[in-house]
């Protein structure tokens, strides 16, 4: 058996001089709990056809030779690692400048720069699911936008129970063909961008996001009182009379939401069904705020539906003030772009999309 077969070794990559209390922390967490899965080796020279063992802690000090190359994917990796048959090529990992934030975090890059950020310990898990084709990067990277942007080991479940309205439009939903998904008129760009609260949002949360959002798509495109691209706050199951935009300040009290604690299949479910066509709401992509929307925090998930991927949505964590700008670009048809905040999500980031 070849011996890239067997046994590979996951090359791990200082973007950043890091403390060797750091690197040991993840050598130590990120080992694969079985040991005829994989090695992590720690580059520390360009020369790897000469590296003859993985890495174990502790960690020896030393310079990163890639010391501020956050960009070393595709190509590049694959030169290094095409000179040592022991190198993986299926995934490699990055110690970089948010690694030095938080000690604790580290992004997984695989082919054609799929990345996702993942805790140390969890990092081993997303390895194994790579590297055994278990999982596909787009489901961890959704999985990753609905943790709050970081893969990690599960914490204790808090979501809400969904409310008897909830429970109504999911089996409406459920009950649906889902063959006539999709078929209805694709559009997003001439149409208000849905957004829902799958959580109890504060309405000083809310008006936080909808202030700071709309100041940056505004400096982007130009004032316009009502315009296509706007916002609409769903809070009911009927979409045909949400004629108007939401804008801040919202003042009156906010109606419960029937989407508290939805699953993501059935909010694309939700508007590939009941948006586009004569709807005034666009079914191209959506915004989320959910259970780690705060005003300590201020992300949301930012979604596009695509019929050609499994699981037919791509997900990505914003800040409150790139999440408009995001949405209409998916809206108006740029789904080339997402991999692009994706990547910037994860790639020297906390796993949200920010500028």
């Amino acid at each position: 058996m070849a011996a890239k077969d067997v046994h590979q070794w996951i090359p791990v990559y200082c973007t950043t001089n890091l403390p060797t209390e750091t690197i040991d922390k993840f050598l130590e967490r990120a080992s694969s709990a079985s040991p005829d899965s994989y090695d992590i080796c720690l580059i520390t020279t360009r020369d790897v056809a000469t590296l003859e063992e993985s890495a174990r802690p502790p960690a020896v000090p030393f310079d990163s030779p890639f010391n501020g190359k956050s960009s070393i994917c595709g190509g590049y990796v694959s030169e290094y690692t095409s000179s040592n048959p022991r190198l993986s090529e299926k995934a490699f990992v990055y110690l970089d400048k948010q690694t030095g934030k938080d000690g604790n975090t580290c992004c997984i890059v695989g082919a054609e720069n799929a990345c996702v950020r993942a805790t140390f310990k969890y990092s081993r898990h997303v390895i194994n699911y790579i590297t055994q084709g278990t999982r596909n990067w787009l489901q961890l990277q959704n999985d990753a936008a609905m943790a709050g942007g970081t893969l990690e080991e599960n914490k204790a479940n808090d979501k809400q129970l969904m409310t008897e309205a909830g429970k109504s439009l999911a089996e409406e939903l459920q009950a649906q063909d889902p063959k006539s998904r999709g078929l209805r008129h694709r559009s997003g760009a001439e149409k208000f961008i849905p957004l829902f609260c799958t959580a109890n949002i504060p309405p000083e949360t809310l008006n936080d996001f909808l202030t700071s959002t709309y100041d940056e798509h505004r400096s982007a495109v130009g004032e316009d009182p009502v315009c296509p691209g706007d916002l609409r706050l769903v809070t009911d199951t009927s979409t045909s009379t949400q004629s108007s935009p939401t804008k801040p300040p919202l003042t009156a009290p906010l109606a419960i939401t029937p989407f508290i604690s939805f699953p993501l299949e059935l909010l694309r479910a939700f508007t590939e069904l009941k948006c586009g066509g004569d709807s005034p709401l666009g079914n191209s992509s959506f915004i989320i705020l959910d259970e780690h929307t705060t005003s300590d925090t201020k992300t949301c998930i930012v979604a596009l539906n695509d019929d050609e991927l499994e699981p037919g949505v791509q997900l990505v964590r914003s800040d409150f003030r790139n999440a408009l700008q995001i949405a209409n670009v998916l809206a108006e048809g740029v789904g080339s772009a997402f991999q692009e905040f994706v990547e910037a999500a994860a790639l020297e980031n906390d796993g949200v999309y920010r500028t």
